[in-house]
């Protein structure tokens, strides 16, 4: 996820091409007290599918 974040940013430049990055987890959490906001549920819902998407193509 680190390296199609950074290629969308002309002047950064990758120093180890041939570097695998490992895979960081990200985890889309909320306090317990809020978990059954609708709005809160709406964002929640919202943030997963956006960074699932994004973590399969790469792109927004």
């Amino acid at each position: 996820m680190q390296v199609p974040s950074a290629s969308r940013d002309g002047s950064l430049v990758r120093v180890l091409p041939d570097l695998t990055v490992a895979h960081l987890e990200t985890w889309v959490l909320t306090h317990q007290s809020l978990k059954r906001v609708p709005r809160i549920q709406a964002v929640m819902r919202s943030l997963a599918s956006q960074l699932a998407d994004y973590s399969r193509t790469g792109t927004r």
